[in-house]
């Protein structure tokens, strides 16, 4: 899940590598090339079930429902090859 949903997506998105914050914890930066102020991310956490992903963009940035939809996509592509 961690190399698929930090792996380089189309040229509209910027992704970095995990940050570890700590044991079973790490955080994937997604961010809309023409939209840095954006800057959201995915919030990985492991489970005794697996992993579970949060996601998380700034609230004050309006109209982003587009941003959200292609980071569930993606997120639920990554799940689907796990």
């Amino acid at each position: 899940m961690v190399s698929c949903l930090s792996a380089k997506p189309a040229a509209a998105y910027a992704v970095s590598r995990p940050e570890y914050f700590q044991e079973g914890v790490m955080r994937i930066g997604f961010t809309p090339a023409k939209t840095p102020q954006a800057d959201s991310a995915y919030t990985l956490r492991r489970t005794a079930n697996g992993t579970t992903v949060i996601w998380r963009r700034p609230g004050n940035v309006g109209d982003m429902d587009w941003l959200d939809n292609e980071a569930r996509s993606r997120a639920d592509r990554c799940a689907a090859t796990a």
